[in-house]
């Protein structure tokens, strides 16, 4: 038996919205970690160099592009209500945490992802974001076409308490 030179990670993972499942997509769930801070620049000293920084919290997004033109897969890309409607039984001004929806990922047995021999962070079981919603402010486009009707769907993972610590989703590692 050869031994790779490296411990590589590929499989796939399976998405659930709601408990629903959104079905296989084109290229995987994407996810997307961003941080806030306030620079500290501007100084006599050094011009406009950022020389230090102040944390100020992040977002996470997950993405992915639903192969399927379901309700599974609606429900995500249009959480407010029936497709078409500004709102269903949700009102405006309601919180998005009270419309969001659990978010879950799942490495698929027997995939690539559990047979790396790497460290933890390559072997993640599982990941969820229990209060996910649509992203705000992207444009959400579905094409209505003579091609596969596939549906776009970014979500915003929303912290939350988990055990006493704030966390924007959960990671279940291989042991």
């Amino acid at each position: 038996m050869s031994v790779s030179i490296q411990p590589f990670v590929a499989g796939r993972y399976t998405v659930a919205y709601n408990s629903a499942d959104c079905g296989i997509t084109n290229e995987g769930i994407e996810l997307q970690q961003e941080s806030a801070w306030e620079a500290i620049d501007r100084s006599d000293a050094y011009g406009d160099s950022i020389i230090d920084g102040v944390y100020r919290g992040g977002n996470v997004y997950f993405g992915f592009e639903a192969k399927s033109f379901t309700s599974n897969s609606v429900n995500p890309f249009w959480p407010w209500g029936p497709l078409g409607q500004m709102q269903g039984t949700n009102m405006i001004g309601e919180l998005a945490s009270f419309l969001s929806s659990t978010l879950y990922l799942a490495a698929v047995t027997g995939t690539a992802w559990n047979n790396t021999g790497g460290d933890m962070a390559s072997q993640i079981v599982s990941i969820q974001a229990s209060y996910a919603i649509l992203a705000p402010n992207i444009p959400q486009r579905l094409l209505f076409h003579s091609r596969l009707r596939q549906v776009p769907i970014r979500l915003l993972a929303l912290p939350y308490t988990n055990s006493g610590t704030t966390v924007w989703f959960t990671v279940v590692s291989a042991s």
